[in-house]
């Protein structure tokens, strides 16, 4: 199953969450999630191995 995630910052981000979870970027770059809802002081995050990008032109 795979979920449309949008960006503020122009390009969408892409979850994969069937076969492993990971998130694909406009750019096709594929971050793996590492770790969910992990707490930190002000906040809930999610941990993934690579940088999410902007469309680059």
């Amino acid at each position: 199953m795979f979920l449309k995630i949008y960006s503020n910052k122009g390009g969408d981000i892409t979850k994969n969450v069937a076969n492993g979870e990971t998130l694909t970027d406009t750019n096709n770059r594929v971050s793996n999630i590492i770790a969910v809802d992990v707490q930190v002081s002000n906040d809930v995050i999610h941990v993934i191995d690579k940088v999410v990008l902007p469309p680059i032109e």
